[in-house]
């Protein structure tokens, strides 16, 4: 659930999780998706109930004692959990309000609770049973699954990479004990599953030098784990770990072999052929951000230390925002021109989304060349495996299917590829945004794990 709450007010806050002060920088890296709009003081629920959407989101108006004067509404973002149930867990959709100028009198600032997935009872459930853990750079999923995909128990702890990774792993070994105590599951898991940032060597099982994580390079993550918990653990990048949560679970689960491109802030790929993933002789299979598009001299580097002209300097959020500066230091206008002054670091994806919203010609101008980069890498990607469905995940989908502009980015990303491919392929191709979002990390490392169990 997302819960809309005035920080002014004394409210017991979501561990780990940023206060508004910092929430836009996250929530490109948790995959949140916002969009600003006005909310009247008529109920919530009336509201969206004229519209059939049952709200499970409830905001916090302001104290009637310190605004003598009724306020009309409160400008707020935020984006609404719905009660509908698709593969084990709660779906999300966005509501926008149709008023659309706030009195910035009443606008005030906001927080937002993380969204969990449906709990399942484990008198529910289907043993054997598995634990995912999906560590990034900011924050770590730890999910109980059981053998159809119900999650049993979910929590998300700050990674606090500085401490270095005994620290956490002490923090992940202390939750996943006292949670199987608790529910007398300790003998029905069978696996764990494990899924972190690359580079690194999935055979040796060490972390080697990911960006995210300076204080854990060349770390043997795996074994201390499998140690400490007793249990074989299954590795796997998380890229690759995302794409088996969505083929086992989410957009792809009808599906015998698909490619999944990560859109944040590079990009990231899971490829999986037949139902196995590719994860590559050097534990690098499946980098799909790392494809080139553009072979000419003067071709965009990649931020994250890829090399001239690869999809992920095109086609992630940090691409966005340098296609976006080189634009605005050309001169050309744009309602983001504000935005650099010397500050370059206010200058972000999300703003530029929003100001395609806003219909900002050169913010829907970057979205449709981010469109065709991405029609180009899918392209080819596409005539080197044929895996009949492209799947997109990823905070970097600008308002993905529940907003005109993502949907718009979509499209572009298909017409591009129906006029670079051939006909029969073009119609036995899908391409389609993830379902699972900020989940299909841990819920693919646990489906992994499963598989991997069963094949023993």
């Amino acid at each position: 659930m997302i819960v809309v709450t005035n920080p002014a007010r004394s409210y017991t806050p979501v561990p780990d999780f940023p206060d508004h002060q910092t929430w836009s920088t996250v929530a490109d890296q948790t995959e949140f998706c916002f969009r600003p709009f006005f909310l009247p003081v008529t109920p919530l629920d009336a509201i969206l109930g004229s519209c059939g959407i049952k709200p499970n989101v409830k905001p916090i108006l302001p104290d009637p004692a310190a605004n003598p004067e009724p306020p009309t509404g409160i400008l707020i973002h935020f984006r609404l959990s719905v009660a509908k149930s698709s593969g084990g867990r709660e779906c999300c959709q966005q509501y926008e309000s149709p008023v659309s100028k706030a009195d910035p009198k009443y606008s005030i600032p906001a927080t937002f609770m993380a969204e969990t997935p449906v709990i399942t009872a484990t008198s529910q459930a289907t043993a054997p049973f598995y634990w995912g853990i999906d560590i990034g750079g900011t924050g770590i999923k730890i999910g109980l699954v059981d053998s159809s995909g119900q999650t049993l128990v979910y929590e998300r702890i700050a990674t606090r990479e500085s401490e270095g990774p005994d620290a956490a792993i002490k923090r992940i070994v202390e939750i996943v004990r006292s949670n199987e105590q608790r529910l007398g599951v300790t003998k029905l898991v069978a696996r764990i599953g494990l899924g972190a940032p690359g580079p690194m060597d999935l055979q040796g099982g060490l972390l080697v030098e990911p960006p995210q994580l300076p204080s854990w390079w060349n770390f043997p993550i795996r074994d201390v784990i499998s140690h400490l918990l007793e249990r074989p653990v299954s590795f796997l990048n998380d890229a690759n770990a995302a794409a088996y949560g969505e083929f086992w679970l989410g957009s792809g689960r009808d599906d015998g072999s698909m490619v999944l491109l990560t859109l944040g802030t590079g990009v990231g790929g899971g490829i999986i052929v037949d139902g196995e993933l590719v994860n590559g002789v050097n534990s690098f299979g499946s980098e799909c951000g790392h494809i080139v598009v553009d072979s000419s001299p003067q071709a965009q580097l990649c931020a994250w230390g890829g090399g001239r002209g690869q999809l992920e300097a095109y086609a992630s959020a940090s691409g966005v925002v340098q296609r976006t500066r080189q634009r605005l230091t050309e001169g050309q206008h744009s309602s983001l021109s504000g935005l650099l002054g010397g500050q370059d670091t206010e200058l972000t994806a999300k703003k530029v989304y929003l100001a395609a919203v806003d219909g900002d010609a050169l913010a829907l101008e970057i979205v449709d060349e981010t469109a065709r980069w991405l029609g180009i890498g899918v392209t080819t990607l596409v005539h080197t495996l044929d895996p009949g469905s492209v799947v997109l995940g990823g905070a970097m989908n600008f308002g993905g299917s529940d907003c005109p502009i993502g949907r718009r980015f979509l499209q572009g990303i298909v017409d591009d590829f129906r006029a670079r491919t051939f006909d029969n392929v073009f119609a036995g191709t899908s391409i389609k945004f993830a379902s699972l979002e900020a989940d299909a990390g841990y819920l693919g490392v646990a489906g992994y794990a499963m598989k991997e169990d069963q094949a023993d």
